[in-house]
Order: structure tokens, then sequence, then C-alpha cells
């Protein structure tokens, strides 16, 4: 079985937001990570999963 990369840019402020956003909803989906979207509550470990993947995908600056 082989791997998918996925190349994606990071989130560097406004000027990308709308198009990241749903790249990022896309992704979170494909790793199973989308009740952080959908659903009013999830368990800890999901949500600290999504966030990770969150923060791998922001530039420093709008990470701050």
């Amino acid at each position: 079985m082989g791997f998918d990369k996925i190349i994606m840019a990071k989130l560097t402020g406004l000027a990308n937001y709308s198009i990241w956003a749903l790249r990022m909803a896309a992704f979170l989906t494909k790793e199973s990570l989308n009740a952080v979207i959908t659903a009013n509550e999830v368990n800890d470990d999901i949500n600290g999963k999504a966030l990770f993947n969150i923060q791998l995908l922001v530039e420093d600056g709008s990470l701050l």
C-alpha cells in the first residue's frame, strides 16, 4: 500500500484563508477527524489530533 502525499499551502492570513479552510476541512475528513467541524463536542483524542494537524499547516506569524 502506498502513502498519499498531500501538498497544501499553509495559512498565511486572510489572503488565503478561504481556500485553506476548504482544504483543511477536506484533509480533516480524510483523516477521520471531521467531528471537530461537524459536532458540538468531541473527545480529547480527536480534538488533539485535529489541532496538531491544523497547527502544522499554519505559518508561524499566523500561528502566534
